[in-house]
């Protein structure tokens, strides 16, 4: 299970980063974002790992007889990265706000104005670096068009051998606008928007007033 959930979560920041890179008006990067396969993952993982970037995202996962709804916006400057998202489940809404900086790991509880704080945390790169660097089970299996968040668009389809997990990965002028993953049953759709190079104003601070436990 752990390297299911390593793999998705290279997977879905890999893609992501390739739409920050995809020539938009945004977009100082050099990176393609019209091709993939293991080279293109390598280069852009060792690219992420000290990269800037951001984007909003809204995810869907299906399976077990859930569904679980997700929206939410990630900012990743180097290794500091900040995540705030708000995560439907049977019709309960759960809001979570981390950020990742300068060693320590901010967990914010805007509800009840509370900030745990936990130090000696790894940055994303030291997260991610080593993570993925055999690619030799991942293939391309086909391509095609096909629908996704309302759209129509072309998308290349890749198979991890050993966890039988695919994803598709779906371009929208020249940048990634969504991913649809399946293992055991289980179905994710991801849909990405307003990726940039650029961090919006705030995103790495802390809030001020709040009630701070640190471990």
């Amino acid at each position: 299970m752990k390297r299911l959930f390593v793999f998705l979560l290279v997977v879905v920041l890999v893609f992501a980063l390739a739409a920050c890179g995809g020539g938009g008006s945004d977009s100082d990067s050099d990176v393609p974002a019209d091709g993939a396969g293991p080279d293109l993952l390598d280069t852009l993982i060792g690219w992420m790992i000290g990269g800037t970037f951001s984007y909003d995202f809204e995810s869907t996962v299906t399976g077990g007889g859930e569904t679980i709804e997700q929206v939410g916006s990630m900012a990743v400057d180097g290794s500091n990265f900040a995540i705030s998202s708000e995560m439907t489940v049977a019709g309960e809404k759960v809001k979570s706000k981390i950020i990742s900086k300068d060693g320590k790991m901010y967990v914010i509880d805007d509800e009840n104005r509370m900030v745990i704080i936990m130090s000696g945390m790894s940055g994303l790169g030291d997260m991610l670096e080593g993570t993925m660097t055999d690619y030799s089970g991942i293939e391309e299996v086909g391509s095609g068009m096909g629908e996704i968040g309302g759209k129509t668009l072309p998308y290349v389809e890749y198979r991890e051998s050993e966890l039988g997990s695919t994803v598709k990965y779906y371009m929208d002028g020249g940048q990634v606008y969504g991913l649809e993953s399946e293992f055991e049953g289980y179905k994710s759709v991801l849909i990405i928007k307003n990726a940039s190079n650029k961090i919006p104003a705030g995103a790495f601070d802390i809030p001020s007033g709040y009630t701070e436990m640190e471990f």
